[in-house]
């Protein structure tokens, strides 16, 4: 094995001995752990998938097994050893305890940093009897013949930035909390990699070769079907291609290997036309995922009565109210508005009620294997001035299982006081974060001139627009996401509310 000059015996990575690099990872060693070669770009985690994790109340026991390991700023690949000198483990114990807040929330932690341990005891005796130096006060102890480097974890509440401290995952911490029962692996960082390749043409479909792999992969064809060599045969080495073609090009994994794509083995991947892909295989049946995570929005909301989708800032066209899960990751972050009720009308010289807002929701689904159906509100139709007749109650927004309920209607009012306002709408089903719209608000008639009450508000949507005034005038409709409409003064009808949205994000 080549022995990197900068390199000296206590300094080898994964050392299995003095002077020697750590059999254990076989080829994938020779192959990845390349610190003197230059070969990493950029600092980082590989195969974080390989990361196991388990919370008993606030303490997580976290596994590193093989091949997960981190690249440092310097190139080199770390992997865990454990941080107690004379033993050598892939397990740790890291304690969330003192990071919990005395009051509000804060995002906590699990931080990784390189760590450097003493490794491969051997007794020291002393001078035997008999040697001039011999000292019968002298009492045995234990040496270490290897520094090794390794990985620290620690629970941290900042100072995260993926070169010199690597995030595993990250969690919120509540004031009181118990147990951590939830968390987040979105926000780990790859190492990335550098080399100049070439393009190779594929002519057709069929077995790669290892040969090919060292190449930038360009299908000659749309709808070829590439099959990645044996993980065995390729340990260490990255699958890089660009679909120059029209068509779909598929990517699969070969007999039991599988593709590791955001926490999902995948038999296969799809390359869309213009599209690329990056595989890096760790030698143990695994092709890991190394581009970067394309961040996608769809926005979904009622247009002239039909709802209507955009997508990445897409024209709006017709839906059939379903959110897609963009594969490989089945996991969507959405927020929803339920939309906000219609006033009441008015006659004579009453005001009428203006309508409540909407419930408002986030949620974080994973695990999605088919079609999500959405349902966005629209929004409350206002009362009639003959009558005169109530609002209508905003429709409910639902997600799955889950619904923002419409703001209620305002009442009518046919004398000379006041409808009663609109109720906000609440949110039901298993939330992240949820809060009810606000009901609408009394107006006021001192004599001479007349207050319409406010249209309720949605989450991140104030309330509506006031109406002053002594002559018969129309409260203003929803504006926002959500928000109930303004009441009515003396002889009118009511306005609408405002429809309900639904925006949901994903990462391919």
């Amino acid at each position: 094995m080549t022995s990197w000059p900068e390199w000296t015996d206590p300094q080898f990575l994964d050392a299995n001995g003095v002077g020697g690099m750590n059999a254990a990872e076989g080829v994938v060693s020779g192959s990845v752990a390349s610190a003197g070669s230059g070969a990493w770009a950029a600092p980082g985690l590989l195969a974080p998938e390989s990361m196991t994790v388990a919370f008993s109340g606030l303490v997580g026991a976290i596994g590193l097994p093989p091949p997960w390991g981190l690249v440092a700023s310097s190139g080199a690949v770390v992997r865990a050893h454990g941080t107690q000198t004379g033993t050598d483990t892939t397990s740790y114990s890291v304690d969330f305890t003192p990071l919990v807040p005395v009051s509000g929330s804060i995002t906590a932690y699990l931080a990784a940093t390189i760590a450097q341990i003493q490794q491969d005891p051997f007794p020291i005796t002393g001078p035997p009897q008999g040697d001039p130096a011999y000292n019968p006060n002298f009492v045995p102890t234990v040496g270490y013949a290897t520094n090794q480097y390794s990985v620290a974890l620690a629970a941290a509440s900042g100072g995260i930035d993926n070169v010199g401290t690597f995030e595993l995952l990250r969690t919120t911490l509540t004031a009181g909390q118990v147990a951590i029962t939830s968390y987040d692996l979105a926000y780990q960082s790859r190492a990335t990699p550098r080399s100049a390749q070439a393009a190779a043409d594929l002519a057709s479909g069929g077995m790669l070769s290892v040969a090919q792999l060292q190449q930038m992969l360009v299908p000659a064809a749309p709808g070829l079907t590439s099959t990645l060599p044996p993980a065995a045969a390729a340990a260490g080495l990255f699958a890089r291609g660009f679909n120059t073609t029209g068509g779909a090009w598929t990517i699969a994994a070969s007999g039991t290997d599988r593709i590791q794509a955001q926490g999902t083995a995948l038999a296969s991947i799809g390359v869309a036309a213009s599209g690329s892909f990056s595989l890096w295989c760790d030698g143990f049946g695994w092709w890991q995922m190394t581009v970067p995570a394309t961040r996608h929005k769809a926005i979904y909301q009622i247009n002239g009565g039909v709802q209507q989708v955009s997508i990445d800032n897409g024209a709006f066209t017709a839906t059939n109210a379903t959110i897609i899960p963009p594969p490989p990751n089945g996991r969507a972050s959405v927020r929803g508005w339920g939309a906000g009720g219609g006033a009441g009308g008015c006659n004579l010289d009453g005001i009428s009620g203006p309508g409540g807002g909407g419930g408002y929701f986030e949620v974080e689904l994973t695990g999605l294997t088919g079609n999500t159906a959405v349902s966005v509100g629209a929004g409350g139709a206002g009362g009639s001035a003959t009558g005169p007749t109530d609002g209508s109650a905003g429709g409910n927004t639902t997600v799955g299982g889950i619904t923002a309920f419409g703001g209620a209607g305002g009442g009518a009012e046919s004398g000379a006081g006041e409808g009663a306002p609109g109720t906000g709408g609440v949110v039901s089903g298993a939330v992240a974060f949820a809060r009810s719209g606000l009901s609408g608000s009394f107006g006021y008639n001192p004599g001479s001139i007349y207050i319409a009450g406010l249209g309720g508000g949605s989450f991140g949507c104030g309330m509506n627009a006031p109406l002053v005034g002594n002559v018969a005038s129309i409260g203003s409709a929803g504006q926002m996401p959500g928000q109930g409409a303004t009441g009515s003064i003396i002889a009118a009808g009511g306005s609408a509310g405002a429809d309900g949205t639904v925006i949901a994000e994903w990462e391919t």
